[in-house]
């Protein structure tokens, strides 16, 4: 989790988010950098000619540099008025981001336990006694929502986020599909039923005074 410590813990990103990831990662793959289990997922800036296999992981301050460049050139980053220091503005970099990730998942209806365990976040008795498995933290349980309640809201791409809705709606329609064959097959096994009691009081018209609840139990012996 950090450097020279061996304690690591699980997170999750979203669809949008690993696509892009593999797309950086094919990116790499092309230019013949091999893959190890040691392999930095984000690496320094590299000649791709001589340094292509010897990956040098990024560090919290290049990171930090690189959404920093970003939010000037983009102009989302606006200077304080009249503050003294020229680089202080209200909009922080990448402590910004978590931020903005714990207050999506919470309002989103995720346990709010669960996104600091994704954050990294464990101590005191929650480091001891809370310790929810790593299906609970993606998917939740009956007493609590997991990440998955909160994907839709931490999407940034509005087409990302349709392609999900649709997904959401086919799945609905699907299952309302499914309701529908059944309740069809419910109605003709009904009408099947019906169709052999009356066959069985044309045969025999004593059997009309006999309830149809005891007609059925008859043709199912």
């Amino acid at each position: 989790m950090y450097k020279n410590e061996q304690e690591s813990y699980i997170t999750y990103c979203t669809p949008e988010c690993t696509a892009l990831i593999d797309q950086y990662l094919r990116w790499r793959e092309r230019l013949g950098e091999k893959f190890t289990p040691n392999t930095p997922l984000f690496r320094q800036t590299f000649d791709t000619i001589t340094q292509i296999n010897q990956p040098k992981p990024m560090r919290p301050k290049g990171v930090s540099g690189r959404i920093n460049k970003l939010l000037e050139e983009s102009e989302i980053r606006i200077p304080v008025t009249g503050s003294t220091n020229s680089g202080k503005t209200e909009l922080m970099e990448t402590h910004g981001l978590r931020k903005f990730y714990k207050t999506t998942c919470i309002n989103a209806g995720m346990h709010p336990l669960y996104s600091e365990y994704l954050m990294g976040h464990r101590s005191g008795l929650t480091k001891s006694y809370f310790k929810p498995t790593d299906q609970e933290l993606l998917e939740g349980n009956d007493k609590a929502l997991g990440y998955v309640a909160a994907i839709n809201d931490l999407t940034i791409n509005e087409e990302c986020r349709l392609h999900k809705k649709i997904d959401e709606l086919t799945k609905k329609k699907n299952e309302i599909e499914i309701m529908e064959v059944r309740h069809a097959e419910e109605i003709k096994g009904m009408r099947d039923q019906m169709s052999q009691i009356l066959t069985m009081i044309q045969h025999n018209p004593k059997l009309a005074r006999v309830k149809p609840e005891a007609l059925i139990t008859k043709m199912t012996e």
